[in-house]
């Protein structure tokens, strides 16, 4: 077995480890802000399934989910600044980021092609929304500790996932295919970003145990 393979099994037992955790604790995040953190796992589990047994034929699904993991989090950005008009803001958001998402579809990268184009997209737009995320929790001078706050984590972990995201789709077309030793390290170093961020969700789901708004 290589290690594509070992990275590939790993992906998908966290993947499905870190639904399990959220689904433990969904009755006290039902209607917390950490709700829209768990929501896009059982999109990205239907959609790596359709892609592990269909292929090709079914990147179309990946266009329609990063399209509402890029809503679920601008929502979860938008409970976190404390915006009382977040459900209508998230709306908003959402049908624009559903629209630029048909338009990259329709005009630039089919249904049969991966969305690279969106992703570069939604790899600015969450590392922006982190930074400014974690620089109002360290200028937060009531945090008793910085390390226990669960928005620390998960924003931390949204900044590292989506810049590794970022150096991937962006200098991944610029490594010839024929340089496989380069083109195969990125592809893993990729595979183990999803690792890692899958087991820092299980971490934050885990130590969730507040019901309310806090988080």
């Amino acid at each position: 077995m290589n290690l594509r393979n070992v990275l590939s099994i790993c992906y998908f037992t966290v993947l499905f480890f870190s639904a399990l955790c959220g689904i433990l604790r969904l009755n006290r995040m039902v209607y917390s802000r950490l709700f829209f953190v768990f929501l896009p796992i059982p999109f990205a589990i239907t959609t790596e399934i359709l892609v592990h047994y269909y292929g090709q034929k079914a990147y179309i699904s990946y266009h329609i989910y990063n399209a509402l993991e890029l809503t679920f989090t601008s929502v979860y950005f938008v409970r976190f600044v404390n915006s009382g008009n977040w459900l209508k803001i998230g709306i908003g958001l959402g049908l624009c980021w559903m629209t630029l998402a048909l338009l990259n579809l329709f005009l630039f990268q089919s249904g049969n092609r991966l969305n690279s184009y969106f992703l570069i997209l939604e790899s600015f737009t969450v590392i922006a929304l982190a930074i400014y995320a974690l620089f109002r929790l360290f200028l937060d001078d009531f945090m008793k500790s910085l390390w226990s706050n669960l928005d620390f984590w998960i924003w931390a972990l949204q900044l590292f996932f989506w810049s590794s995201t970022l150096f991937y789709w962006a200098f991944i077309e610029l490594i010839p295919n024929t340089k496989v030793t380069y083109y195969d390290a990125i592809n893993h170093f990729q595979a183990m970003a999803n690792i890692i961020f899958y087991i820092g969700l299980s971490y934050v789901f885990v130590r969730y145990k507040r019901i309310g708004y806090e988080y």
